[in-house]
């Protein structure tokens, strides 16, 4: 007799090993269920305890973006130099009145309209909030700058505010704007050309570069962020009420008052992703709710078989779902105890799955974040359609307060660094107009040329013939008054940071601007995230290169977004690797086969490359959602086979199609329903409108159809091919039963002495097997 191999051996020694430990496990919970009872109560709500130190967590740069990247470097240097924010408020405010006729552009920029814009504008202006018993206005929480009025007054507190709009031409007042004969001679003296197109959205020029039209304009409030931290969570209440019941409320109230529909609305606060985002999420957790009541409708329908009374199903079905809600809790506690923070034909069907999973690509989805019928959602369509040119803000930051002195020159015509990039990466606005350029060193150079002498005579300071000072003490002395809220260049006032107590200058920052880097993708504009990947590698390349200037670096908001899409595809496909190779090695052990873990893992590895195939199919792209749920559709998705490769090995027989066939029907209606209840319980979730309930949904609905697909069809076929021997313990094969029961009959007569009947002692038997 040919000896065993160690893989067999080993496979019988685990598979008995388990088998027994599982028979002593079920035999202590049913000779004592109330005590096993007692003690799942008593370790759920031990482990539930830990819910008590459960914190939720808020902020999108530890919910979603990858830890420990040079964006997050750059974001703790930006923010040790100017650590106080802005929170921004834009409207976007275009002609009611369109013109379809050929050439027209549907002008905003006559009276009647600006005078709307006006008083809406005074609305917020003059609105007052009020929190813990406080009350704010505009004035008193706004970002203390200069520039913001055509001719500064002092009587106006607007004036001290950052605001950006044409409105500053009449000093935000509506009888000095009623009462102007030529509104657009006015706007001309706005600035240049370009200051005009960063607030005017597609404007018209004649042949002198004047103004003539524009199809909209835009207003930009800047709110001192006052956020703090609570346990884990971001909040500003004194400004986020002031958002809500001044600035939406006014534009809320515009839209639905009876007023002369001269100009339409498209607006956004700081508030407004949070609000619209997570008040889809609530609208949408009905849906949650739903989905447990048909998962106990479908689990009472199944289990058991009796309606009422000792085993109703309905009892075993309440049963269970209280075991998945203990389970879940036990979860939580046990997470929050570890410091965790609470906040996604065969040949020619894997050909589509494999090239859909070399095609589908990483994109920005912010968007999708957004509810389809938001009010943010019109916004940034508008900002599609009236400002294309206008992208995220950059800073470049310049350490050493005497290196900057020492490259004063270079650095006030670093504009000739950065021009010429808006083509081509990376992609960087032209540096001209307020709204895309703003260089502190430049502003302060043209006031020294101007008005160098007088400084000179004022102050004792003297000046090269360069016309810069020729001390860093007397450079630092004139930088701090020119650049100061209060002084002639206060809208550089926030570009620049001294050490604390002292007069040492740190840092300066220059503003810079991207250009608005969308692409159309099936029929939708969305984010173009190769680009804004190449953009940041790109920008950073550049200001490295700049060896001759001093120590500086980028910081962009978007950069931490950005290094997710630079390294989420490495992620996803390494992480669903190591979930695979980890189901392979698990599937080993308790399996104890080699060619079966084998074969349940191929089944795994070509579900998941299938559901990759179905994403690219239906418009899903990889982001840090789809990319969550792959790596749970692993988990999901083995089971389906598992239990199938399971039950083939404990079939005895020579034959392995006869196998096959007695595995699936032992427990291939059990995987069925399994997959059912789980399809059910997401399935409700496919009504919902959020991105991420909608994602999830999805791919778990992929996930238990392929799932169950591969685990009984495909891999039974496999099987009925590749399968190897069953374990020593395996079943004998039906045909087999029958016959030593016919045996055990005819000699009943023999079996007397042991005191039981044959039959009944042989059916105990192969039940204890079982």
């Amino acid at each position: 007799m040919r000896s065993k191999s160690i893989l067999t051996t080993a496979g019988n020694t685990v598979d008995r090993t388990i088998s027994a430990f599982f028979h002593r496990i079920g035999h202590f919970c049913c000779s004592r269920p109330k005590l096993t009872i007692g003690l799942a109560l008593g370790v759920s709500i031990l482990c539930a305890g830990g819910m008590a130190k459960l914190t939720p967590e808020n902020r999108p740069d530890k919910l979603w973006v990858p830890q420990g990247t040079v964006a997050e470097v750059e974001k703790e240097q930006f923010l040790s130099y100017y650590p106080a924010n802005s929170r921004f408020q834009n409207i976007i405010i275009s002609s009611a009145q369109k013109d379809e006729s050929e050439g027209s552009n549907n002008n905003v920029l006559t009276k009647e309209q600006l005078i709307q814009v006006m008083k809406l504008h005074q609305s917020i202006q003059n609105g007052v909030s009020t929190y813990d018993g406080q009350e704010y206005t505009f004035a008193d929480l706004c970002t203390v700058a200069g520039g913001s009025c055509a001719t500064y007054d002092t009587t106006n507190p607007i004036c001290s505010c950052l605001l950006i709009s044409i409105l500053k031409m009449w000093n935000y007042d509506l009888p000095t704007l009623e009462s102007d004969p030529d509104i657009l001679s006015t706007l001309n003296n706005y600035g240049s050309k370009q200051d005009l197109e960063a607030v005017l959205g597609n404007p018209s020029f004649d042949s002198q570069d004047r103004l003539i039209s524009a199809e909209a304009l835009s207003l930009s409030y800047f709110l001192e962020d006052r956020s703090i931290e609570e346990n884990g969570n971001i909040v500003d209440p004194i400004n986020e009420e002031w958002e809500k019941s001044v600035f939406l409320d006014s534009i809320q109230n515009y839209n639905s008052e009876e007023n002369d529909p001269t100009i339409q609305l498209a607006y956004v606060s700081s508030r407004s992703f949070d609000d619209e985002f997570g008040g889809e999420i609530q609208g949408d957790l009905v849906y949650v709710q739903v989905s447990y009541i048909v998962a106990f409708i479908f689990l009472g329908a199944t289990m058991g078989s009796r309606l009422c009374g000792r085993g109703s199903r309905w009892s075993m079905s309440f049963s269970a779902l209280m075991l998945v809600a203990l389970s879940t809790v036990a979860g939580f506690g046990v997470a929050s105890l570890a410091g965790l923070l609470y906040g996604k034909g065969r040949v020619c069907r894997e050909m589509r799955g494999i090239y859909g999973a070399m095609e589908l690509p990483v994109e920005d989805s912010e968007r999708n974040f957004i509810p389809d019928d938001s009010y943010v959602k019109d916004w940034t369509a508008a900002g599609d359609e009236y400002f294309p040119s206008s992208g995220t803000t950059l800073y470049i930051t310049f350490e050493n307060g005497q290196d900057i002195y020492d490259n004063r020159q270079s650095l006030a015509e670093l504009e000739t660094r950065v021009s010429g990039l808006s083509e081509k990466s990376p992609y960087i606005a032209e540096p001209v107009g307020e709204g895309s350029y703003r260089n502190v060193m430049a502003g302060l150079k043209s006031y020294l040329d101007d008005y160098g002498s007088v400084i000179a005579l004022g102050n004792n300071i003297t000046f090269d013939q360069d016309g810069w000072p020729t001390t860093y003490n007397g450079f630092v002395s004139i930088l701090s008054t020119f650049a100061n809220v209060f002084g002639p260049g206060a809208v550089y006032a926030q570009d620049i940071s001294f050490s604390s107590g002292t007069t040492e200058l740190e840092a300066i920052r220059i503003k810079l601007e991207y250009v608005r880097m969308t692409k159309l993708r099936r029929n939708e504009i969305i984010d173009d995230a190769d680009r804004q990947i190449k953009s940041m590698d790109d920008t950073r390349a550049m200001v490295a290169s700049w060896t001759d200037l001093p120590t500086a670096f980028p910081y962009c908001e978007k950069f931490q977004d950005i290094e997710g899409f630079k390294i989420i595809n490495t992620e996803l496909y390494r992480n669903v690797g190591l979930a695979i190779l980890a189901v392979g090695l698990i599937c080993l052990i308790t399996v104890a086969n080699f060619t079966t873990a084998f074969l349940i893992t191929l089944n795994v590895a070509a579900c998941i490359l299938e559901i990759l195939g179905f994403m690219y199919a239906i418009g899903l792209v990889i982001d840090s959602v789809s990319v969550i749920n792959l790596v749970l559709a692993v988990g999901l998705s083995v089971d389906y086979s598992a239990h199938i490769g399971h039950c083939f090995m404990v079939k005895g027989g020579p034959s392995k199609d006869q196998r096959v066939i007695e595995s699936l029907a032992d427990i291939g209606a059990s995987v069925v329903n399994g997959a059912l209840s789980t399809f059910l319980a997401v399935a409700v979730l496919l009504f919902s409108t959020s991105y991420v309930f909608r994602v999830l949904s999805t791919q778990f609905a992929l996930t238990v159809a392929l799932g169950l697909l591969h685990g009984t069809v495909l891999l039974p076929v496999l099987l009925s091919i590749f399968g190897p021997k069953p374990f020593e313990s395996a079943e004998e094969p039906k045909e087999d039963i029958e016959v030593t029961k016919r045996e055990v009959i005819d000699k009943t007569a023999h079996q007397e002495s042991f005191g039981v009947d044959a039959l009944d002692e042989f059916s105990e038997e192969e039940e204890i097997e079982a």
